[in-house]
């Protein structure tokens, strides 16, 4: 339901993301399959693109903003994506992603735009292949080989936008992909390892992590799902030392419903976060 922040009604929310102006952008990857812009100054929330309760062509994976400040999520059946532009009012503009034969289509849940080129990556579930689209065309090439069967999540790191952080939801790590060297390595955590454990990079546990996003402080931060909490990635510096992970909000482990300070609020299942420009 549309209207003041104190009228609005949610069913399934799932993936964030916030632009520079503070417009927060909502995914109902559930039912009922809807796209919304949130508002804190303006106080309102109101549908952009509302959807279908049975069509999951509008289950949008989690949303990127470019440089330009155009916003788009990628369709659950990987073959078309949604573009909102400011300059046209957010009216939603579906795209076709024309394929070509280097790579295998399937559901796709999740697009990050690259800082500088604007090009559109996402990852395919059952084939683990990353796509490259162009925006202006819309065409796709194939731009890597991961591992297949599992969900994921990608962000493009703050300072370096040549290496593609990808979240492994079923798989419990952290991947990074270099686009310059086309090398693709576990980043944090332990493929098939699932557990809950702060501190450096490979010793870091998860659980289902899902949806990343960038900070203004160039750090990152994850949804950790089954965790039931909310992780920050502090980035390694140039000499690749200092990577740490650590959880921020909610307790390890732990599900609930339970607002408060950092340390004693709990969560069920997030799936989704995002940072505002003042770092909320």
């Amino acid at each position: 339901k549309s209207g003041k922040l104190s009228e609005a009604e949610f069913h399934n929310p799932s993936t964030l993301t916030a632009d520079k102006n503070g417009n927060i952008f909502l995914s109902h990857w559930r039912v009922p399959y809807s796209f919304v812009r949130i508002n804190e100054e303006e106080d309102i929330a109101e549908l952009i693109l509302p959807g279908s309760s049975t069509d999951t062509k509008f289950a949008l994976g989690a949303p990127t903003v470019d440089a330009n400040g155009v916003v788009s999520a990628i369709s659950d059946n990987g073959s078309v994506y949604f573009s909102f532009d400011p300059n046209e009012g957010w009216v939603p503009r579906e795209r076709s992603i024309f394929a070509d034969n280097t790579y295998t289509r399937s559901t796709a849940h999740s697009i990050a735009a690259h800082p500088v080129t604007g090009m559109l990556y996402t990852r395919y579930y059952s084939s683990g292949q990353i796509i490259r689209i162009n925006p202006t065309t819309r065409e796709a090439t194939l731009e890597a080989e991961t591992v297949a069967s599992a969900d994921s999540y990608l962000v493009f790191d703050p300072v370096n936008d040549n290496l593609l952080y990808i979240a492994f939801d079923n798989i419990h790590c952290i991947g990074v992909y270099d686009l310059d060297t086309k090398e693709y390595r576990v980043f944090a955590g332990a493929a098939g390892q699932a557990g809950w454990v702060d501190g450096p990079l490979k010793e870091a546990r998860f659980n289902r992590p899902s949806q990343m996003i960038v900070a203004p402080n160039g750090n990152l931060y994850v949804a950790d799902r089954a965790n039931h909490c909310i992780r920050e990635i502090v980035l390694p510096d140039e000499n690749g030392d200092g990577g740490m992970v650590r959880t921020i909000i909610g307790k390890g482990g732990v599900s609930g419903y339970q607002d408060g300070n950092p340390d004693d609020a709990l969560f069920n299942n997030p799936r989704g976060v995002a940072v505002l420009p003042d770092g909320t």
